[in-house]
């Protein structure tokens, strides 16, 4: 009995030695269980936030190519804009040109004809300088006339007649 009661104690000391293995296994099953779910609950945080930096960044690109985007159409439209204003200001020079050419060739139009009239009043002041020294023997002209017979059919009438005008004129 003695024996019995040992093997009885024995055996409850067992049980118990169990018991407290499995209670010890439950407190480290316990502590696992709370540091996968810590685990669990860090790693879902970090799932969550790089879900969000995700996001983020594809935020960060959709404005980048949105700005990209609005870049390139302002710089399409200020090329188009330069072009027009180069070939406005190439218009307008162009126009310049013309207008000083133009201008250029009144000029010397106007000086050639004020040359041309300087030169005409001189030679006008010249033949009318020559004129006034020119005598006509009007008196030699007259008695040729009356003696030369040259209007045979008109008479001595016509002669007169042209001899007076030669008078009046001078």
């Amino acid at each position: 009995m003695a024996q019995a009661q040992g093997r009885a104690e024995a055996a409850s000391t067992a049980k118990l030695r169990a018991l407290e293995r499995e209670r010890a296994l439950d407190a480290q099953l316990l502590k696992e269980r709370e540091a996968e779910a810590a685990r669990l609950a860090r790693l879902q945080e970090a799932l969550k936030q790089m879900e969000e930096a995700k996001a983020d960044k594809v935020e960060q690109l959709k404005v980048q190519e949105q700005q990209r985007r609005t870049a390139a159409l302002d710089r399409a439209q200020a090329q188009r804009d330069l072009a027009h204003l180069q070939a406005e200001g190439k218009r307008l020079v162009e126009e310049e040109r013309q207008r000083l050419e133009r201008e250029k060739r009144f000029k010397d139009a106007h000086v050639l004809a004020m040359k041309s009239m300087e030169e005409c009043l001189e030679s006008q002041e010249s033949v009318r300088k020559r004129l006034d020294a020119v005598t006509l023997p009007v008196r030699d002209v007259q008695n040729y006339l009356d003696h030369a017979h040259i209007f045979k059919d008109a008479g001595m009438c016509a002669a007169s007649a042209c001899s007076r005008r030669l008078l009046c004129c001078s």
